[in-house]
C-alpha cells in the first residue's frame, strides 16, 4: 500500500496566520496618558527613594557610645522602599 500526503498550501498558510497571536488594537489617547503619567509616578518614587537612601546612608551607625538602632533601622527601611520602587515602581506597599 502506498500512501500520499497531500498538502494544501492555501489551508496551511490560513492556518499559519490563524495560529499568530493577535496584535492589540492601538491604545486610546487616555489609556496613552495613564501609562505615561504612571511612568513618570514610578520614576518619581524612585528617585525619591533613592534620595532617601543616600540620606540615611549619610548617617553614622555607631558611635563610641554603641550601635544606632535608629539609624541602622532608617537604612534598612530605605533600602527596601528603594529596592520596592525600583521593581514595583512603588514605595510602599498597596
Amino acid at each position: 500500500m502506498s500512501f500520499r500526503r497531500s498538502l494544501s498550501w492555501s489551508a496551511a498558510l490560513r492556518d499559519l496566520r490563524a495560529d499568530r497571536t493577535a496584535v492589540a488594537a492601538p491604545a486610546t489617547l487616555a489609556e496613552r496618558v495613564a501609562r505615561q503619567q504612571a511612568r513618570e509616578e514610578s520614576v518619581r518614587a524612585y528617585r525619591e527613594a533613592r534620595a532617601a537612601l543616600a540620606r540615611a546612608s549619610a548617617q553614622p551607625l555607631a558611635s563610641a557610645a554603641g550601635y544606632d538602632r535608629r539609624a541602622i533601622m532608617n537604612l534598612a527601611v530605605a533600602v527596601v522602599r528603594e529596592q520596592m520602587a525600583a521593581v514595583t515602581g512603588r514605595s510602599t506597599a498597596p
